[in-house]
């Protein structure tokens, strides 16, 4: 497993737990150095994150030495030869933006390959590929029916999903297991939780409060152990071995830099499962209430 920084935060003020707002263009370009010193050469963005791909664009120097996986925004909002177009105009856009670094198109909502006519729709987004010479195609999902549902109908080449020391679900019901059968590339996201994995059980925002008893444990085992709770959770994703790369975010070059290390570190020997929070609302950033849609995104 690899790691992918992924570029949220250079589009939106995104992130629950993010103080520091929007990347700017000047401190994207240290963090895209820093991450090229520390061996990541994958990027993750999508036409979702605001001006994300406008800013990495700005940069095309650096962001030629990575692989680059951009996502197709939802297409619900328009039907048939209408959403057709959405995807290549989308698709063309981030070809023009990222060259030949653009590796991987993924679908940012899985729903547009479930819908009545998603067989045509991943069709099209085959065949745009080949025309942009993209080499990797799939979806980004959130759960277990995504998947299922997903793959009843396709095979996708690379499969996005959330998992994180806290979000243990895709491991327990058997779907990483599953999709390594199909062949598929799997990548986590939300392997922080927008940063809620490591911050402070008494900092934990009161309506995501169903979190502290998992992170009161989380933190009390680091203590334990002497390891930092990032330890924990970068060793969790390691140890599970089934993915191909963990997608991170940052707001800071020295935040990547820790992460870099803490991903070289010993994986500390701690009972992962007593981690697992179990309840689907606080796992899932669409559902919290109450919060910006930009920080929502994911």
């Amino acid at each position: 497993m690899r790691l992918s920084l992924g570029t949220a935060q250079f589009g939106l003020n995104y992130g629950i737990t993010n103080a520091a707002g929007q990347v700017t263009p000047e401190a994207a370009a240290h963090i895209l150095k820093t991450a090229l010193q520390n061996g990541v050469t994958a990027l993750d963005t999508a036409v979702a994150y605001g001006n994300a791909e406008t800013t990495l664009a700005q940069h095309r120097l650096l962001i030629d030495s990575f692989a680059i996986t951009s996502k197709i925004p939802s297409l619900a909002d328009c039907d048939g030869l209408a959403a057709l177009q959405k995807l290549q105009q989308h698709a063309r856009q981030s070809k023009t933006y990222f060259g030949s670094a653009l590796k991987t198109l993924l679908f940012h909502d899985a729903q547009d390959v479930l819908r009545p006519e998603g067989q045509m729709l991943w069709g099209g987004l085959e065949t745009i590929a080949a025309e942009l010479g993209v080499e990797h195609i799939g979806i980004s999902v959130y759960d277990k029916a995504d998947i299922d549902d997903a793959l009843a109908r396709i095979t996708p080449d690379v499969v996005q999903l959330p998992f994180s020391v806290f979000d243990q679900r895709l491991l327990s019901d058997g779907s990483l297991d599953k999709l390594a059968t199909y062949g598929c590339a799997i990548e986590a996201r939300s392997v922080l939780l927008q940063g809620l994995v490591l911050c402070a059980p008494e900092r934990i925002p009161y309506h995501l409060r169903g979190l502290v008893p998992a992170s009161q444990k989380l933190h009390a085992e680091a203590r334990s152990a002497g390891v930092e709770p990032l330890d924990i959770a970068l060793g969790f994703l390691r140890l599970t071995q089934r993915f191909n790369r963990a997608v991170i975010g940052v707001t800071n070059a020295r935040e990547l830099a820790d992460i870099c290390g803490a991903f070289k570190s010993p994986i500390p020997s701690v009972s992962y499962p007593n981690f697992r929070v179990f309840d689907a609302i606080l796992l899932d950033p669409r559902r919290w209430p109450g919060l910006m849609e930009e920080k929502r995104a994911s």
